[in-house]
């Protein structure tokens, strides 16, 4: 994939005349800007690797690094806690680190595969993964470390009926 900068891309829309676009020339820029967010995105968690290693975010008083994410990219709490996830487990994955930085695989594919993948079997878990759905993927990732106890009582509370 060719992913080209940020201020090329940019270029490609100024004065679009949409009634000219094809529908395949949306498809194709679809796929170059997905890639492209992908590819910064894993930028993103190299970033936040390297501030989790020099505990860098303590110097801004914040209590975690998660909260340290989600104020500096302005994300919610949730989005944080993903990226930082994603950050660490990708320290042991270099094919699958390799992948994202290209472009390749998405976020959601990554968080998935980085769940179940060791550097053993990362290879051919992306492989096999490139077929699927994020929606099965997460149903694997899962499937492959089972429910914990946390999980299982907060699904309990959330499913019970109380009768007052």
């Amino acid at each position: 994939m060719n992913l080209l900068n940020l201020s090329q891309t940019e270029r490609m829309f100024d004065d679009m005349e949409w009634e000219r676009v094809s529908n395949d020339q949306i498809d194709e820029a679809l796929d170059h800007f997905g890639g492209l967010a992908s590819a910064s995105l894993a930028r993103v968690c190299e970033l936040i690797r390297e501030v989790d290693c020099r505990q860098s975010w303590m110097a801004d008083g914040a209590r975690t690094l998660v909260d340290w994410v989600a104020a500096r990219l302005r994300v919610r709490h949730a989005s944080a806690a993903r990226l930082v996830g994603v950050a660490r487990r990708l320290a042991e994955l270099p094919v699958l680190s390799a992948r994202f930085a290209s472009g390749e695989v998405s976020l959601d594919q990554v968080d998935a595969l980085s769940r179940m993948a060791t550097p053993e079997t990362e290879a051919g878990l992306i492989e096999e993964a490139t077929g699927l759905t994020n929606t099965a993927l997460d149903r694997a990732a899962r499937r492959h470390h089972g429910i914990t106890e946390d999980d299982a009582r907060t699904t309990w509370e959330r499913r019970r009926l109380v009768r007052q």
